[in-house]
C-alpha cells in the first residue's frame, strides 16, 4: 500500500526544462514538470540530510516503488481550474474556429462529408477551450573571464515557462519508508528545476493541498465513466505512455492487455484494438553517462492519445477506478502511464462549452490566496498593500546586504592576517617547508561551494559547518581552510574556525549575498587581495543603494 499526495508548485522564477538534452541552438521547452524532476529534488534533500533508513531510501528511489506523476498545468483564469491534455480522438472542421463549432469525437460520432483536422497537441479546459503554457526564449551570451567582456562564438538561447505558472501533481509514497512528516515538510518548500539553476531560473513553491482539495483532484481521474457498447476499454493518456512486448522484451507501439495489469478474470483475452484507438508516438533515445553507453530505445504513446482494447466483459467500476489511479504501463516512477479509464465524455459525439469533457472545479491553493487575497488588502487598498510588501523586501535586502559588507570587511582581516603570519615563518603547522608565492586562504571556487549550499534553503548553518569539517580534513588544506595564524590576541587559531564564530548566527539573505561576491574574487592570491578588496567593498554598497 502507498499514500498519496497532491500538491501544487508555483513558479517563484521562470524554469526551464529541455525537452531534449541535444545540444541544438534553440531548445524545446516543456509545458509541465516531469515526476523525474520532481523525483530527483526530493532524493537530493533525502539522501543530504542523512537521517532516514538507506534500505527505505532504496525502496522509494532505487527500487522504484515511489510513483512521481508528471506535473500539469492549472489555468489561472478566475481561479485555479484544471486542463488536462486534448484527446487525440477530437477532430473540428478545417477552417472553422473549433472553440465555436466544437469538436466531433470519432469515438462515438460519424466524420459524415466535413474535412476534419485532428486535435494533436495542447491542454483542453473543461469547456473545451484550449489552453496552452505560456513560454517565452532569453538569448543570452558566455562572459570571457580574462576580459570581463562577452565571449566569442558562446550565444545561446533558454526556452523557459513563465514565472507564477502554476502545477499540480501527485506523490505516492510506499508505506514503511519514509515518514509523512519529511514528505509534507518537502511538499511545503521551495525547491529548484530544471537547468541554469545557479542564476536567475529554477525556483518553484511547493504547497501541500488539503484532504478536501486533494478530493476534487481525485473525483476528476476517477470520478464518472462511460460505458462503452461492445465491451471495450478506452484510455485517456493524459501522460506520455510506455508498453513492452514481453516476447521480445523491447518497446512496442501496439500494446498488450499484460501490459493493463489486470488481474482475475477480467485480465484474460484483452486484445488491441487499432481501428477504434487514435495514438500519436516518439522514440526517446537515452544515453547512460554512469556505463558510457546508450540504453534501450522507450517507444512512447504520446500524451492525449486514446487507446482502445476489445474484453470479454466489461469492467467494474473498482476496476475502473484502480486503473486510473495507478496507471499502466512502465516508468511510472518518473511520471509515465497516467490515464483516465472510459472518461464519460466519450459517449458523446459532440463535445461542446455546454457539454463539458470534465467537471470544472475550482482548485484552492493557500500560496496564491495568500499573495491575492491578504487579510490586511482590504484596509488600505490592494496598490498600498503591495507596495509595503515590496517596501519591507526592499529593507529586509539593505540589511542583509549592509551585515554582509561588515562581515566582509572581518573576512579581507583574516586573509591579510593568514598571509602575514604565515610569510613570517619558514614552515607552516604542519612542518612543511613555505614556498614563495604561495597562496593562503580559501579559494573562489571553495566559498561557490559554501554559495551551492545556501540555494538549498535547509539546515544552512550544520552544512557549512559539515562542510568546513569535510575540508579541513584534506592535505591540501593546510593553506586554505585550515591554515593557522595569529588573529586578535588568539596566538593559534585557523581560518575555519574564525569564519565559523563570523558566520555562527548569520541569516540566509546575508550569507547569500556575502558568498555572492566572495566566489568572484579570489582573495587567496596576493595580488587579488592587494586590488580587489576595495572594488569587492564598493560593490556590496552598490547593491544596497540600488535597493533603496
Amino acid at each position: 500500500m502507498s499514500q498519496r499526495y497532491y500538491y501544487l508548485a508555483t513558479l517563484t522564477d521562470a524554469v526551464s526544462l529541455s525537452a531534449s538534452h541535444s545540444s541544438d541552438y534553440s531548445q524545446v521547452c516543456l509545458d509541465h514538470i516531469p515526476g523525474s524532476a520532481i523525483a530527483g529534488a526530493l532524493a537530493c534533500r533525502l539522501y543530504r540530510r542523512g537521517n532516514i533508513d538507506e534500505t527505505a531510501l532504496d525502496r522509494v528511489f532505487q527500487n522504484n516503488e515511489a510513483v512521481f506523476s508528471n506535473a500539469l498545468p492549472l489555468n489561472r483564469e478566475n481561479g485555479l481550474h484544471v486542463v488536462l491534455p486534448a484527446p487525440s480522438c477530437l477532430h473540428y472542421e478545417k477552417g472553422a474556429d473549433e472553440e465555436k463549432c466544437g469538436y466531433i469525437n470519432l469515438v462515438a460520432g460519424e466524420p459524415g462529408k466535413k474535412q476534419l483536422k485532428q486535435v494533436r497537441s495542447g491542454y483542453l479546459m473543461a469547456d473545451g477551450r484550449k489552453y496552452s503554457v505560456t513560454r517565452h526564449s532569453s538569448t543570452k551570451t558566455a562572459i570571457d573571464a580574462n576580459t570581463q567582456s562577452a565571449k566569442e562564438n558562446q550565444l545561446f538561447t533558454i526556452n523557459h515557462i513563465d514565472a507564477g505558472t502554476v502545477f499540480w501533481g501527485s506523490i505516492d509514497i510506499p508505506d514503511g519508508t519514509i515518514r509523512d512528516e519529511e514528505i509534507k515538510d518537502f511538499l511545503n518548500s521551495e525547491i529548484r528545476l530544471g537547468k541554469c539553476r545557479s542564476s536567475e531560473f529554477g525556483r518553484a513553491q511547493l504547497s501541500l493541498l488539503p484532504e478536501s482539495e486533494a478530493k476534487k483532484l481525485e473525483s476528476i481521474l476517477t470520478g464518472k465513466f462511460s460505458s462503452p457498447k461492445d465491451n471495450k476499454l478506452f484510455l485517456w493518456c493524459l501522460s506520455d505512455v510506455e508498453f513492452i512486448d514481453l516476447a521480445t522484451a523491447s518497446g512496442t507501439f501496439t500494446p498488450q492487455g499484460s501490459n493493463l495489469w489486470i488481474k482475475g478474470k477480467y485480465g484474460a483475452d484483452i486484445t488491441y484494438n487499432p481501428e477504434q484507438s487514435f495514438i500519436r508516438t516518439a522514440r526517446v533515445r537515452l544515453f547512460n553517462r554512469k556505463r558510457n553507453g546508450y540504453d534501450s530505445e522507450k517507444c512512447l504513446i504520446k500524451r492525449g492519445s486514446v487507446i482502445c482494447f476489445d474484453l470479454i466483459q466489461s469492467l467494474p467500476e473498482e476496476e475502473l477506478k484502480r486503473i486510473a489511479r495507478e496507471g499502466v504501463g512502465l516508468s511510472r516512477h518518473q511520471g509515465l502511464g497516467r490515464v483516465m479509464a472510459n472518461p464519460s465524455w466519450l459517449s458523446r459525439p459532440n463535445i461542446t462549452e455546454h457539454l463539458h469533457l470534465f467537471e470544472d472545479l475550482t482548485i484552492e491553493d493557500s500560496v496564491c490566496k495568500t499573495q491575492n487575497n491578504d487579510e490586511h488588502a482590504e484596509e488600505y487598498g490592494y496598490l498600498e498593500h503591495y507596495l509595503k510588501i515590496r517596501c519591507g523586501r526592499r529593507s529586509e535586502k539593505e540589511n542583509s546586504d549592509r551585515k554582509a559588507g561588515d562581515m566582509l570587511h572581518q573576512i579581507v582581516d583574516l586573509y591579510t592576517a593568514a598571509r602575514a603570519s604565515a610569510c613570517a615563518l619558514d614552515k607552516d603547522q604542519y612542518g612543511q617547508e613555505i614556498k614563495g608565492g604561495q597562496n593562503y586562504g580559501p579559494t573562489n571556487s571553495q566559498w561557490g561551494e559554501l554559495c551551492s549550499i545556501i540555494s538549498s534553503g535547509d539546515q544552512v548553518q550544520s552544512r557549512i559547518a559539515q562542510k568546513l569539517k569535510e575540508e579541513k580534513q584534506r592535505d591540501s588544506s593546510r593553506y586554505t581552510w585550515d591554515i593557522h595564524f595569529a588573529y586578535k590576541g588568539n596566538v593559534n587559531t585557523s581560518f575555519a574556525e574564525e569564519f565559523g564564530k563570523l558566520v555562527e548566527n548569520a541569516d540566509n539573505g546575508t550569507l547569500e549575498s556575502l558568498f555572492d561576491v566572495l566566489r568572484q574574487y579570489d582573495l587567496s592570491d596576493l595580488e587579488t587581495l592587494q586590488s580587489k578588496a576595495d572594488e569587492m567593498m564598493s560593490r556590496i554598497e552598490a547593491t544596497g543603494e540600488n535597493n533603496k
